[in-house]
């Protein structure tokens, strides 16, 4: 395998990483108070805030940096604070696990077909094989808490459905319109923080938010903003250019087994013996479906 494309797996692997710790930080963002919209305007408020000389620099203002506004619009509510929303406003009515299962668990499906028919990018039979193993996967690190059920459950799981075609749809368009990585991110997190801080601004409740900790607050700017917003996009975006629109979007099915482990180191929740099991799986069903043999 060449020395780029390790780099690029290496990448994706740590921005799966750094996914996974965006349902870590939501929860514990949640437990300690915040709103979804406290925690979507946290996400994008500093990256867009450092983005906008440098979107102005590449000629933003003229023609979003090159990219048109009309592409960058479609991005950006596809993979940007439309879509993070779209999330946070799901675990309001089904579990947090669903979320975790559901997001990343039809994304790589969604991936592979949106790719084959709009990249032309083939199926391979690893993949026919890996995907199902790694759902199965899946659903063993997500454990009992999948089948739990309410009144307004499905309502949250349409929405994490919907969330995850539209992620795979942002990727494959990522690749079909040849977008830069660093512009890439420049031009979501500065069209989301126009889009949601002045919405966020109207509707701020400001005596809910002083009751949560500073440290809470400024953790969540940090890891939101810097680290899920920027980082990782960047290593994704990096990837998808390098590995393939199909082939990274499989990779989402990390996000799952690196949220339960940091769950566990976080959040203090245990890891069953079933959820060994799933993780052992989704890693079978990577190696099926991500690397192929050198003809």
């Amino acid at each position: 395998m060449r020395p780029d494309r390790i780099i690029a797996f290496g990448g994706l692997v740590l921005a799966m990483l750094l996914f996974s710790g965006y349902f870590v930080a939501g929860r514990h963002g949640a437990v300690a108070g915040l709103t979804s919209r406290n925690l979507v305007a946290l996400r994008y408020a500093l990256p867009g805030l450092v983005f906008v000389p440098l979107l102005l620099k590449w000629g933003g203002g003229r023609n979003l940096g090159g990219i048109g506004w009309m592409r960058g619009a479609t991005l950006t509510l596809l993979g940007g604070a439309p879509y993070a929303f779209l999330v946070m406003v799901g675990v309001q009515f089904a579990p947090a696990v669903h979320a975790t299962v559901i997001t990343p668990g039809f994304t790589p499906v969604a991936g592979a077909l949106l790719a084959r028919v709009m990249l032309g990018e083939p199926i391979t039979l690893r993949a026919i094989v890996g995907i199902p193993v790694a759902l199965v996967g899946i659903v063993l690190v997500a454990g009992p808490g999948l089948w739990s059920v309410g009144p307004s459950t499905w309502l949250g799981d349409t929405m994490f459905a919907v969330a995850s075609f539209s992620y795979a749809l942002y990727t494959v368009l990522l690749r079909r319109w040849h977008v830069a990585p660093l512009m890439s991110t420049a031009v979501i997190n500065v069209v989301s923080a126009a889009l949601w801080l002045p919405v966020y601004a109207a509707l701020i409740d400001l005596r809910s938010l002083a009751a949560v900790p500073p440290g809470e607050i400024i953790g969540q700017a940090v890891f939101q903003g810097v680290v899920t917003s920027v980082a990782a996009v960047l290593l994704y975006v990096r990837a998808v250019h390098a590995l393939g629109a199909s082939q990274t979007s499989f990779f989402f099915v990390l996000v799952p087994v690196f949220g339960t482990l940091l769950a566990a180191a976080v959040l203090d929740e245990r890891v069953s013996a079933a959820q060994g099991a799933g993780i052992a799986a989704v890693a079978v069903g990577m190696l099926l479906a991500t690397f192929r043999r050198r003809r």
